[in-house]
């Protein structure tokens, strides 16, 4: 009997142990979503303030950042561009006794073709000038006898045609030149022979003289080498304003 009362019991104490839950009442719901609508609608706010804060701290940055500048364009160097590899040379070969003009090919090393016109004796003193067009060269006349050491002249050949002339205008007495870049002003060493030849001081001298002459005009600008002397090596710069020599 003692445990038929107790299992009663134990069933009564659950059966009031299990209340069903009362429902909430109106008001306090509204309570509830105001608190979480005012809640929501803060973090709204802080959210919004965040952003402008962010904004104008980001503005303030922008405002106070150095500005950058357009770009400065890169400019080419100034002056004459690179010098192409040449395709050809212009060369003389001799075969002991005499020598000629030829054109070389750059790449090959062999001879195109010969310059005719351009034979000469190789005992001759001066050597062959190439023009600053590269278009024509200059040869020294043959002129038989000791007394044209100091009256030489110069021949002028085209290169393309062999075509010849006399140089400078038929000015002789030229030992040694230099032509400008244009071929318009001419630097040379004039020899004439001297009035009185003594032998047995000046066996068979020339007076020497330094002068620079505009073709065209005529006009020239003459130095008076003293005797003794010895100028060589002259050069025109390409514009005609400046003269270097040996002394």
């Amino acid at each position: 009997m003692r445990e038929e009362e107790l299992r009663s019991r134990l069933q009564a104490l659950a059966a009031a142990g299990r209340v069903a839950p009362e429902p909430a009442a109106f008001g306090a719901v509204r309570r509830r979503a105001r608190r979480r609508l005012l809640g929501g609608t803060a973090l709204v706010l802080v959210g919004l303030l965040v952003v402008a804060v962010g904004g104008m701290r980001l503005a303030t940055e922008v405002d106070h950042r150095p500005s950058i500048g357009p770009v400065v364009p890169v400019v080419p160097p100034s002056g004459p561009p690179a010098a192409a590899a040449p395709v050809s040379f212009v060369g003389q070969v001799d075969d002991g006794s005499s020598r000629q003009t030829v054109i070389i090919d750059a790449s090959t090393g062999r001879i195109r073709r010969q310059v005719p016109g351009t034979d000469r004796q190789t005992d001759q003193v001066a050597d062959a000038v190439v023009g600053p067009d590269l278009r024509s060269m200059y040869l020294p006349a043959a002129s038989p006898g000791a007394a044209s050491t100091c009256d030489a002249g110069w021949t002028q050949v085209d290169l393309a045609s062999g075509r010849r002339q006399p140089a400078f205008s038929g000015l002789t007495g030229i030992s040694e030149f230099s032509l400008s870049a244009d071929g318009q002003t001419l630097a040379y060493l004039h020899t004439t022979a001297p009035t009185t030849l003594d032998r047995s001081k000046f066996p068979m001298g020339c007076q020497t003289e330094l002068v620079v002459r505009e073709l065209a005009s005529g006009r020239q600008r003459v130095w008076t080498i003293p005797p003794g002397a010895i100028v060589r090596g002259i050069q025109l710069s390409p514009n005609a304003a400046r003269l270097v020599y040996l002394l």
